[in-house]
């Protein structure tokens, strides 16, 4: 069976336990953080630029069921790429090789941004696997993706590091305006390393940061094309209930896209978090959590 971890017993906290599992890249290994329940467990799938610790929240929310949560590689305290394959494709194969690890029979599946891009391919070619789908403001349409720019920072980030969590915090801030500030400080200490000399860096690959500048304009955009193209058999292909979250101010998840998803899945369910952009569980926490408990009831 596949549900054997113990029920939480008195004295346990909410805490998640650590634990290192494969990745599909020969030589790098990557962490996941455990919550012991019971029932069906949930995992959990993280967007580009976060780590596994944003679904905090999600967990304590729906304790005590048995609740995992992956850092992708080059996030968090995954491995670091040093050839930078990172993407929805290399999140699906570690993915595979995680849950073989794990060995997990049947459970639900959770992802936002690119991780809801891995938990839909991963949902279509594994139906009997995944028994609930939930995509958190994604879509297979990311070609036709329209961003806004993020608002120019008040001032530079140190080049020398961060002198504090708090910091770290400010400078999140900049990114994600509508979180709370006790969020954006409990994220800073998951996502920051202590160097020797007492500053603080992110643990995310700095490479990642940096756009793929050997790709035209042209050959970017048959490259998303192509990828969309796959994308939406995938959604096809899905056999689950599926939860598809939008946040209403989002840029990346189209109303347009939204109806297409809906049409073309077999067992939908939609919500739409008021006042949420992209980084839905960050701008409406209790919103989505309460989204996530009744779906998976």
């Amino acid at each position: 069976m596949q549900w054997t971890n113990p029920k939480p017993t008195e004295g346990d906290t909410l805490d998640p336990t650590p634990r290192r599992v494969r990745s599909a890249e020969a030589g790098l290994s990557l962490q996941l953080w455990e919550w012991h329940g019971e029932g069906m467990p949930l995992v959990l799938l993280h967007g580009f630029g976060m780590s596994a610790r944003v679904w905090d929240g999600i967990a304590h929310a729906v304790a005590p069921r048995h609740v995992i949560a992956l850092d992708a590689r080059g996030h968090g305290d995954s491995d670091h790429d040093g050839g930078l394959r990172t993407s929805h494709t290399t999140g699906y194969e570690d993915l595979c090789s995680a849950l073989e690890e794990l060995g997990l029979e049947r459970f639900a599946l959770a992802g936002h941004s690119m991780g809801a891009y891995v938990a839909l391919v991963y949902a279509s070619r594994h139906p009997l696997r995944v028994d609930r789908l939930a995509l958190v403001d994604a879509g297979p349409d990311l070609a036709g993706v329209r961003t806004r720019p993020r608002p120019a920072p008040r001032r530079q980030p140190p080049k020398t590091g961060f002198e504090s969590e708090h910091a770290y915090a400010s400078a999140l801030g900049v990114f994600y305006p509508n979180a709370r500030s006790e969020t954006l400080l409990e994220l800073a200490r998951h996502w920051l390393r202590r160097r020797p000399d007492g500053r603080y860096e992110p643990k995310l690959d700095p490479g990642l940061l940096h756009p793929r500048s050997d790709e035209s304009e042209a050959a970017r955009g048959t490259r998303l094309r192509e990828q969309s193209e796959r994308l939406w058999r995938h959604l096809e292909g899905v056999r689950c209930p599926t939860l598809v979250v939008r946040g209403a101010r989002s840029t990346i998840l189209s109303p347009d896209t939204t109806e297409r998803m809906l049409a073309r899945l077999r067992d939908a369910r939609f919500v739409e978090l008021a006042n949420a952009g992209h980084a839905v569980m960050l701008d409406a926490p209790e919103a989505l959590a309460a989204a996530f408990a009744e779906f998976l009831e």
